[in-house]
């Protein structure tokens, strides 16, 4: 679920657990409400919003992966770290011939 994301922004952002309490019950409570202390202000409007709907109480109000995705903010980042399609296929074709070689090594055909 989406809603784990939110957790692991949030301790990039603030090094700590976005819920914690000082019991079971009482973290439980704390994550079934969505009490959390927010992001700091010294991060982004567009980052604290997202924080925000990751961490809504009904899953469905939460945001889809393809649409954090796509948000302006994280695209221009995310776009320099995936690779060309050409690029994609040109590692599919080697991992390829390198299995096909272990295989045949391996007299499995």
């Amino acid at each position: 679920d989406i809603w784990s994301l939110g957790c692991v922004l949030y301790e990039l952002c603030s090094l700590r657990h976005p819920f914690e309490g000082s019991s079971l019950r009482q973290l439980v409570s704390k994550i079934c409400r969505g009490h959390y202390t927010p992001v700091s202000g010294h991060y982004s409007h567009e980052l604290r919003l997202l924080v925000t709907q990751l961490f809504k109480v009904n899953p469905r109000d939460r945001p889809s992966v393809s649409s954090v995705l796509r948000r302006p903010f994280l695209e221009k980042h995310v776009s320099k770290h995936l690779n060309t399609q050409e690029e994609f296929n040109h590692m599919a074709a080697y991992i390829m011939t390198q299995r096909q070689q272990h295989c045949a090594s391996e007299g499995w055909h």
